[in-house]
């Protein structure tokens, strides 16, 4: 008894330690994959750049909360306590200057930079033959748990779908698709409810309009045929989401605009998914 005490005596100290260590070493692991997709997504920021600092009132239009003079003449005003979507777009946010030809020699793949100024997302997205290589390729394609943000296989590179679904890891360190979570934080949508998409195309601007938490295999993925289809998507998508768009918004859904719709994991359970869906409002 007393032998098989004294095992038990110097076998437990030895399992914590080696659970230490692994523990240590797995630590280790992530934080050198995360700094390794870190540092590469931070060299490419040279490629999309802005001259002010997120969003804010453009320097063009001077400071907020008064009528400033344009560059062209023409007077902007912005009041105080307005919600960025009740104002001028432009008056609310300077757009990236974005070398598109810099990023498409880079990788091949390339099919344009998406900002989500609100939460201070911004990568390039990339289209593969199908959905498994960029999730743990990144935009250069290194092996790396980071992956890139890539949109789904299906959808034509030039976002002409009805919905185009675009996909990024829910990384613990907040890069990628990390904070999209956050809209669920009450007023964070209507901070600026805006995702921009600067593509050889050009530049499409979508309206949030839905922020849901599904199943992966909910309807929410699948397409729709017709004009019915797409009515009864919408409010299928506004009845799920827990965020509520203002009515008098600028988006027409009479008018069938082409959506937008981000996806994630949760963290919480690996068959759940979170869907941040937009509508477009405007393409340059």
């Amino acid at each position: 008894m007393r032998k098989k005490q004294r095992i038990c005596d110097r076998l437990i100290p030895a399992v914590l330690i080696a659970v230490f260590l692994i523990s240590s070493g797995m630590f280790l692991r992530d934080y050198l994959s995360y700094r390794q997709a870190d540092d590469e997504y931070a060299a490419l920021d040279r490629y999309m750049t802005a001259d002010g600092a997120g969003i804010g009132p453009n320097p063009e239009y001077g400071e907020a909360g008064g009528a400033d003079q344009a560059a062209d003449g023409n007077s902007q005003k912005r009041q105080e306590n307005v919600p960025s979507w009740a104002l001028p777009f432009d008056v609310f946010y300077e757009p990236l200057h974005v070398d598109l030809n810099a990023l498409s020699e880079k990788n091949p793949d390339f099919v344009g930079v998406i900002d989500i100024p609100a939460l201070e997302i911004r990568y390039p997205v990339v289209k593969s033959h199908d959905n498994e290589e960029y999730l743990h390729r990144t935009f250069d394609g290194t092996k790396n748990a980071a992956g890139c943000i890539f949109l789904d296989k299906d959808a034509p590179a030039d976002l002409s779908a009805q919905n185009t679904f675009v996909y990024g890891h829910n990384m613990k360190n907040g890069s990628m698709f990390g904070k999209l979570k956050n809209f669920r934080e009450n007023g964070t949508v209507d901070r600026f409810p805006y995702v921009l998409l600067y593509t050889l195309e050009g530049t499409f601007r979508y309206r949030i309009f839905a922020c849901s938490e599904v199943e992966a295999s909910h309807s929410i993925y699948h397409g729709f045929e017709d004009g019915d289809g797409y009515d009864a998507y919408i409010r299928m998508a506004r009845n799920l989401s827990a965020y509520s768009m203002p009515e008098n918004d600028e988006v027409d859904f009479a008018k069938r605009p082409k959506l937008l719709s981000l996806s994630t994991c949760t963290g919480s359970s690996h068959t759940m998914r979170y869907v941040v869906q937009c509508a477009l409002v405007e393409k340059n």
